[in-house]
């Protein structure tokens, strides 16, 4: 089992595809050759986390939010935080490159790529609109409470008229997790014959890999943060 005994090579020896949890820390690599324990907090904030977030992508299936309860709220919303970044910054832009890769090999008029064209767009919007939704008022809101909780904030704030309630409301039907798993099943039921083709290969891999990063930050928001919050908003009443 992954621990904080180990160092970085060693678990992603154990885990290749552990290596996009590490992507979203600065200078991780510079940090290799250590147990997780010894290195800095301040390269990832909080190494027990850490180990449960590598441990929930070793086995999405077994994911327990309980896990993650015990955890302050700040360790959680730094790990969204740097999600969000990776997601914008690295995840979608290798997707958009092979993407555009296949479109050189195989012209735009293939219809696999009139079909990425019309839907990956529209989902990187939909994906960024759902994240700012969050950072410009859920996760302020959340901080909002907690200040309050420590008497450090006043009851007045922009936030006096919002509640979760009102954040789920909007948040139920993204499932942006399900969406993308859709269109990666449908394309590789329409299009089998590509299935032995490298850059189709390359574009199914990161596909699912994001499938599974969706599902674990939507697990991680919907059972872990917005439990935490519920709790606050509670003690205000």
């Amino acid at each position: 089992m992954i621990s904080t005994k180990q160092s970085i090579p060693e678990i992603l020896s154990y885990n290749p595809s552990l290596e996009m949890v590490f992507d979203r820390y600065d200078a991780w690599k510079a940090h290799q050759h250590v147990p997780l324990y010894r290195i800095d907090p301040q390269i990832f904030s909080d190494n027990d986390f850490l180990v449960e977030i590598l441990r929930a992508f070793d086995n999405p299936q077994r994911f327990c939010p309980t896990r993650f309860l015990r955890f302050p709220i700040h360790t959680v919303l730094d790990y969204l935080y740097r999600t969000h970044r990776y997601y914008t910054q690295k995840r979608m832009l290798e997707i958009e490159q092979t993407i555009g890769q296949l479109a050189e090999a195989y012209g735009n008029g293939h219809p696999l790529l009139l079909l990425l064209q019309s839907f990956f767009p529209n989902y990187r919007e939909h994906l960024e609109e759902h994240m700012a939704l969050e950072e410009d008022t859920l996760f302020p809101y959340i901080l909002d409470l907690g200040e309050k909780i420590e008497g450090i904030s006043s009851g007045d704030s922009i936030f006096s008229h919002y509640s979760l309630n009102e954040f789920l409301i909007s948040h139920e039907e993204d499932h942006l997790d399900d969406q993308l798993s859709e269109v990666h099943g449908l394309i590789k039921k329409r299009y089998p014959e590509l299935k032995k083709v490298f850059m189709f290969k390359v574009l199914s891999a990161q596909l699912e890999a994001f499938e599974k990063d969706l599902f674990i930050h939507e697990q991680i928001e919907d059972h872990v943060l917005v439990a935490q919050a519920r709790k606050l908003e509670n003690k205000l009443k």
